[in-house]
């Protein structure tokens, strides 16, 4: 589109207002739907989307509906064939006027479930290079039309640098709660986390459970081989556990030779056949020779054992407790009431 112009005194007020809500906020997810509400004040929007490029495609990171119809927010959205795919690349917007009739680019599914007629597709540019894109889209036909392109492309240009920053943000703090050794979340990340699933749970039902897991004989392992093999040797526990639960399920290198893994919405005779697989798979590493020692486990649940995160972990150390002096490669779950 070649057509441009300087903005009005309200559309500069209404770009300015918008761009600053999203600069408020470390959160774009939080603030999105106000920034939209914003320049719903001067365009027709039904549906909002912000993606980031990321090594193996795009991640959806805030979205819009005015239909309670959305892509879940942190979704992988493959590029190939997508209108964000060449407004990336090309570094230039995107106008589609008709998505019934113009089939040259995928669409997503938000586009089919709720009938959108017509888009733009916003490149992001930080420093000059391509980060994301927004996208906006209408169910009108011809909704966005070449008087507003000026507009559109002075609130992208805006935007680009605060959202980079929230990037930026989000992979310093995920950093932070990553244990280099395993590339497992560390010990602040399960307080953190423990915190955010007894507050979810409480809030909607259910149980989670939560394993701890020691390896038995490491000490003389790493006294014998050294620190080097016993770094190799928790890197290598690591990926079994990693490769053992579900993806809603997250490991953490707990401290030492500990690990935890979080399993939500798990109840106790689940998280025992989680416990089990967890053993079997190391067990079977060290008959194979790949892997010198074996695992015991304890298993403690919310709120059955205990209602806070201290209680829940005191609970599910007993449990390995009661695993090690019970001769090592097995697990044990803590009863009912019992935090200590």
């Amino acid at each position: 589109m070649g057509y441009s112009r300087r903005l009005t005194y309200n559309e500069l007020s209404i770009a300015n207002r918008a761009c600053a809500i999203i600069s408020s906020s470390l959160d774009v997810p939080k603030v999105f739907d106000r920034f939209i509400v914003e320049l719903k004040k001067i365009l027709d929007i039904n549906w909002a989307a912000v993606t980031l490029t990321v090594p193996d495609g795009l991640r959806l990171v805030a979205t819009f509906s005015e239909y309670n119809v959305n892509a879940p927010v942190q979704e992988l959205i493959p590029t190939q064939g997508t209108a964000s795919e060449w407004v990336i690349r090309n570094k230039k917007s995107l106008f589609q006027s008709d998505l019934t009739s113009d089939r040259q680019f995928i669409a997503s599914e938000p586009y089919y479930k709720l009938r959108m007629s017509s888009a733009v597709h916003l490149p992001l540019l930080a420093n000059k290079r391509a980060i994301g894109s927004l996208i906006l889209a209408s169910r009108q036909p011809d909704a966005y039309t070449a008087k507003q392109a000026a507009f559109l492309k002075q609130v992208a240009a805006q935007m680009a640098m605060p959202i980079e920053h929230c990037r930026m943000y989000a992979m310093v703090r995920e950093q932070a709660r990553i244990d280099d050794l395993t590339g497992l979340f560390n010990r602040r990340s399960l307080d953190e986390v423990i915190a955010s699933e007894i507050n979810r749970h409480a809030r909607y039902g259910g149980i989670f459970s939560l394993i701890i897991l020691d390896l038995d004989s490491f000490k003389a392992f790493n006294d014998k081989r050294g620190h080097l093999a016993g770094d190799d040797l928790l890197r290598n526990v690591g990926t079994v556990i990693k490769g053992s639960i579900r993806s809603a399920d997250q490991a953490f290198r707990y401290g030492g030779d500990e690990f935890a893994i979080l399993l939500p919405n798990t109840v106790a005779s689940a998280g025992e056949l989680v416990c089990e697989r967890i053993r079997k798979q190391i067990e079977e590493q060290q008959a194979a020779g790949k892997l010198p020692v074996t695992a015991s486990l304890g298993l403690a649940t919310w709120p059955a054992n205990g209602a806070g995160a201290n209680d829940l972990i005191a609970a599910a150390d007993a449990a390995l407790y009661r695993a090690k002096t019970s001769g090592g490669n097995c697990h044990r779950q803590s009863s009912p009431g019992v935090s200590r």
